[in-house]
């Protein structure tokens, strides 16, 4: 599978994700976060990522299937540049639909597309993945004005694992993250965990 995938959006007050995190935080009784009188100044955000992943699809205890795959990529722009590969284990049923489950990048691969179907299948999914980071944006600061950086790590490892679920035109899945640390002096490691809704239109 080769993919080439071309991001556009906005960092910085723009963007409104200073109004959005709070907004939810107030919304799940939180504590409000802090650290946006640091934001970046606005900046266009232009990305192109070359994706090339090989599948090898296993079957076992029929219906039930396994899907052992490896892939590597370059992302390219002013909000990432580095390189990846990784390693990701699937099994369930029917897991031709799909390539795998959406994300949040950066991180593992994973498209919006997949394949209807009229029953109800499922997959359990496991990988890891292992970035040599160039650039990041939200690390490095703003790219032709002064703003805000810290010293970020060469190398960046993801370990994630979840479940997704499709039923006719309509795809859920979860997943749970855990990023190593990312720049000089962070304190701990990162958690979090992602719920994506798709419908086939």
């Amino acid at each position: 599978i080769n993919a080439l995938v071309l991001t556009l959006g906005v960092v910085g007050p723009l963007s409104y994700a200073e109004e959005t995190q709070k907004g939810f935080h107030r919304l799940i009784d939180a504590t409000i976060p802090q650290g946006w009188d640091n934001q970046l100044r606005n900046e266009p955000g232009i990305n192109l990522t070359y994706l090339n992943k090989r599948r090898h699809l296993f079957r076992m205890d029929k219906p039930r299937q396994l899907e052992a795959s490896y892939y590597g990529g370059l992302t390219l722009g002013n909000v990432y540049t580095y390189a990846s590969a990784g390693l990701i284990a699937r099994w369930g049923s029917r897991l031709k639909n799909d390539i795998g489950p959406p994300t949040i990048s950066t991180g593992f691969p994973g498209l919006p597309a997949f394949r209807p179907h009229p029953e109800f299948n499922w997959y359990l999914f496991a990988g890891v993945e292992e970035r040599a980071m160039a650039r990041n944006i939200f690390l490095d600061g703003n790219t032709f004005k002064d703003s805000h950086s810290v010293d970020k790590k060469p190398f960046v490892t993801d370990v994630q694992f979840g479940i997704a679920f499709h039923f006719k035109e309509v795809r859920i899945s979860f997943s749970n993250m855990f990023r190593s640390k990312e720049f000089e002096g962070q304190p701990d490691a990162t958690q979090y965990g992602a719920l994506n809704f798709t419908i086939y239109t």
